[in-house]
């Protein structure tokens, strides 16, 4: 009897799935077919799920997989049990949760296996854990990475070389648990390149195949060589041969990586997205872009007062909500209330500090918007482009550009972005050293003492929350800013993070109140206050820093792991 498939709309290999299927229940009883596309050009390619009942099935009908394989080079084709399928969804692999979310089932018996509807909350679990699979699995490879390193700075190559065989390796077992689901054992790390080229066609540039002609070991077969059987004593291994071996396995690193979080984000974005608010607007034409009305009308007033280079929007957000009508105000009108974070070049200083500007175009705008301002003049950043600033970089290619009176500084947009172990060093250690500063300046408040006074303490927690913000922007933006005032701070902070926001500015009035008295702390400090500050005050404000610094701590933690993977990665 023929099976009754049910072929997805527009599917380019039709003709081939027939004996296929035909080939696959021939060879076992199949409960269930799920077909996923793993790419469309330059060839197309298809991943094909295969759930059995049993293991005794599963190892039979793997024996027999290589040949069907052979038979049709447009699937691959993987063989699982419906308690491994279960099981792989419970621990969140992407291999999958990636047939759970695109899967197209081709054929079901009655008795098959169905796979396990998720709602919203299991999804953000199961991505949860494939987040940290992920991490771990670049975590591991970026360690081999920094033996490679140390050992090719210390002179030791060949032994540089079985470290980077070891990233080889892992990278490539990596790149089979995303694509096959497990870990399969190959003759050869040639033969595992071979299999991953089907699903990563990069690995064909980066391991050519060997030339008719050409009798000599290709470098696959020397590092397999060397990785079993030990460093040839005989072998010379210069500086510079090791350092292109390295050059290759950061390609190698750079295409999995890429490929896990191209996946992960599929996954994540496929998420039914909310039901949009239904908002109000205006007849008014002024109404239809308030944000970029509002930046227009700011750009021309700093024009009209200084020499503008050039302007780049690094983050903005509007607040747009409606008034209703009372008895003080008989129609309803809606108000607009926006905020940008703007890179400012100048050509000469202005004279002012960030937060005077900020309130002076507040001003200017009619209150329409607040900009934070990070400022620079032509020659700092001409000077910061040309020693390497990732910075300006990521700001002038990337951000959104307001103003510019020439393409001065956009000749080193070629030059591209600057990741090395030794920065990447620096920048741990720079966070390190802040965040350490912030924990010793909150818990200095908590020795007992014969006398206390509650404004030093909300000084020192100020001033702890100002080193967290400094440590999580030279992070983020690998940027140190000159003007340190801790609303400053916090705004520049909104352009990665929202917990700064969600935990300090809440609605409440002790909330706001208490936000106040941090950020006003060392100006009471110096000159007095009105206000009444109660050691509740103190204690309130210490339990809050202590959530600030933990939620700070593990966000850098999560970038501090995306910089190290930067640190090993290398174009194709």
């Amino acid at each position: 009897m023929k099976t009754q498939l049910q072929f997805p709309p527009q599917f380019a290999l039709r003709d081939a799935l027939e004996p296929l299927t035909e080939a696959l229940f021939s060879y076992a009883t199949v409960h269930a077919l799920y077909l996923t596309e793993i790419r469309k050009t330059p060839d197309a390619v298809y991943n094909l799920l295969i759930v059995v009942q049993d293991t005794s099935t599963l190892t039979e009908l793997r024996k027999q997989l290589p040949v069907v394989q052979v038979q049709f080079p447009g699937f691959a084709l993987q063989a699982y049990t419906e308690k491994q399928v279960r099981a792989g969804l419970q621990q969140g692999a992407l291999y999958f949760l990636r047939f759970c979310r695109f899967g197209v089932p081709l054929y079901s018996s009655n008795a098959a296996y169905t796979p396990e509807s998720l709602s919203e909350g299991k999804l953000h679990k199961r991505l949860a854990k494939a987040q940290k699979q992920t991490d771990r699995e670049t975590a591991h490879i970026c360690t081999f990475f920094d033996t490679a390193a140390g050992l090719f700075e210390q002179g030791s190559y060949s032994a540089s070389v079985l470290a980077l065989t070891e990233v080889l390796k892992a990278a490539l077992n990596f790149g089979c648990r995303l694509y096959t689901g497990q870990v399969q054992s190959y003759v050869s790390l040639e033969a595992q390149v071979t299999a991953l080229r089907l699903y990563l066609p990069q690995l064909r540039v980066i391991f050519p195949k060997r030339e008719a002609s050409d009798t000599a070991p290709t470098e696959l077969e020397w590092l397999d060589a060397w990785s079993t059987e030990g460093f040839d004593p005989d072998e010379y291994m210069d500086r510079h041969r090791c350092y292109q071996i390295q050059i290759r396995m950061e390609r190698v690193f750079t295409v999995v990586d890429a490929a896990a979080q191209e996946l992960l984000a599929a996954c994540t974005s496929s998420q039914p997205p909310a039901e949009p608010v239904p908002e109000v607007l205006p007849q008014a034409a002024e109404a239809y872009a308030p944000l970029e009305h509002a930046l227009q009308q700011a750009m021309s007033c700093l024009r009209e007062t200084y020499r503008v280079h050039s302007a780049y929007v690094l983050y903005s957000a509007q607040d747009s909500h409606l008034q209703p009508a009372n008895c003080f105000m008989p129609t309803e009108e809606q108000v607009h209330q926006s905020f940008a974070v703007v890179l400012l070049i100048t050509h000469k200083a202005v004279g002012m500090s960030p937060a005077q500007l900020t309130d002076r175009v507040y001003n200017q705008t009619g209150q329409r918007i607040r900009i934070c301002f990070v400022l620079e003049t032509v020659k700092r950043a001409y000077k910061a482009l040309d020693f390497g600033s990732n910075f300006l970089q990521h700001v002038i290619g990337e951000g959104k550009l307001l103003y510019e009176e020439d393409g001065q500084l956009r000749k080193f947009l070629k030059t591209g972005c600057f990741y090395h172990p030794h920065k990447f060093r620096k920048l741990k250690k720079y966070w390190d050293i802040r965040i350490n500063r912030a924990q010793y300046l909150i818990e200095i408040t908590r020795i007992l003492d014969t006398h206390e006074d509650e404004l030093v303490q909300l000084h020192l927690y100020e001033e702890a929350l100002i080193q967290t913000c400094l440590g999580l922007i030279r992070l983020f933006w690998e940027y140190s800013p000159a003007y340190t005032s801790l609303p400053y701070l916090l705004n520049l902070c909104r352009s990665f993070t929202s917990f700064p926001q969600e935990l300090l500015e809440t609605t409440s009035f002790k909330a706001r109140r208490r936000l106040y008295l941090l950020t006003h702390a060392q100006q009471h400090l110096r000159y007095g206050t009105f206000c009444k500050v109660t050691y509740d005050d103190c204690t309130d404000s210490y339990h809050l820093c202590e959530r600030f610094l933990e939620q700070a701590e593990a966000l850098a933690e999560e970038r501090l792991q995306v910089l190290k993977r930067k640190t090993y990665q290398r174009a194709v």
